[in-house]
């Protein structure tokens, strides 16, 4: 299918965060990069961003520094068949169409053959909560109130506007009452089974109580973080990065009070007074792929990074996928105070 290009283009000079803002705002999932005599100057999809992402370049800084300089074009009046056939050749979907002289005139684009995002998701809701004790002595941390709904509806009511219908929800403290408010899923228009822990499994044990393995890629997320992560992005970073699982990695910053030394053989070379360090962490969101359950043995309490030593020890990928969406993890009171103020703004159709 070709398709117009003049809202999916921006200038070679135009920052990373205005690359994004075109992403978002269509389907496509793509940004064509051109110059002022519309030459095509480069291709930037939202993984090219986010790799960009893990190697240190920030949002402000020109799209030329993450996207595709030598992108493979068409030429104008070839058969269409010829650049259909290139695409898939190239696995991919998106196809720049050139004139003779560079400029950029169309773009074709082969329509998904394929599930676009996840069809389940498995969400961990059978935590203690003890960080938000005296709450969570009377209710299960998923119904605490954030604003003015429980952190797993709201969780749900995001999950569902991007298309996920099949949910498993694993319960253990007080999980009849996370039943009782949810019951199976119609209120939602979704289908919601619960798996029983009999004992605290960790993070990843719970897989091991699902009664069918899920066809496609799914999702699997902790019941206590909030985030705008966009679903269909992680879906397709995973698997063009061709990845058992795909971890959702948050950049968290924190400043080192004192200046740091940096030495060579007892020599000081220099004084980083009060660095801030940027390390990216676990975001609690994780993309996995059916065959990962093979690694999850029956009834046995498994934590995420277990699960992923495993992977790793058997060469099978983890991709890291960094979140630059909205996202912050429940887990204290400071938290769920700046959540219950930011929901609104976030959420504004699942706060309701």
């Amino acid at each position: 299918m070709r398709v117009s290009f003049d809202k999916i283009t921006v200038h070679a000079d135009s920052s990373i965060l205005d690359a994004i803002k075109v992403i978002d705002s269509g389907r496509l999932q793509v940004v064509l990069v051109i110059d002022g005599q519309n030459h095509l100057r480069g291709i930037v999809t939202d993984g090219d961003i986010r790799r960009g992402l893990l190697r240190g370049v920030s949002l402000d800084s020109p799209v030329r520094e993450v996207m595709n300089s030598h992108p493979i074009t068409a030429h104008e009046g070839e058969p269409l068949e010829v650049a259909v056939k290139r695409i898939r050749e190239l696995g991919t979907r998106h196809l720049p169409v050139l004139d003779v002289a560079g400029r950029l005139v169309a773009l074709e684009v082969l329509p998904d053959t394929g599930p676009a995002q996840p069809e389940v998701a498995v969400l961990m809701a059978g935590g203690l909560g003890k960080r938000l004790r005296p709450i969570t002595e009377t209710i299960p941390k998923p119904l605490v109130m954030v604003g003015d709904s429980p952190i797993l509806e709201l969780i749900l009511r995001h999950l569902i506007g991007q298309g996920v219908r099949r949910f498993y929800i694993s319960v253990n403290y007080k999980g009849e009452m996370i039943e009782d408010y949810f019951g199976n899923g119609k209120k939602w228009d979704a289908e919601i089974t619960y798996l029983h822990e009999v004992e605290e499994m960790g993070t990843a044990g719970a897989l091991s109580l699902l009664p069918e393995k899920p066809d496609v890629p799914f999702l699997l997320m902790n019941g206590d973080v909030m985030t705008s992560v966009s679903l269909r992005q992680m879906f397709n970073y995973h698997i063009d990065m061709g990845a058992a699982t795909t971890v959702g990695a948050f950049a968290h910053e924190y400043q080192v009070p004192y200046g740091v030394l940096e030495m060579e053989e007892g020599r000081v070379t220099r004084i980083d007074e009060k660095p801030i360090i940027r390390r990216y962490v676990s975001g609690g969101v994780y993309m996995l792929s059916p065959g990962v359950l093979e690694l999850v043995r029956p009834g046995e309490p498994l934590d995420m990074p277990v699960l992923i030593d495993r992977l790793l020890a058997g060469n099978m990928r983890v991709a890291a996928f960094p979140i630059r969406e909205y996202w912050i993890d429940i887990g204290r009171h400071d938290d769920l105070k700046r959540a219950s103020q930011e929901v609104h703004t976030v959420f504004p159709s699942c706060a309701l």
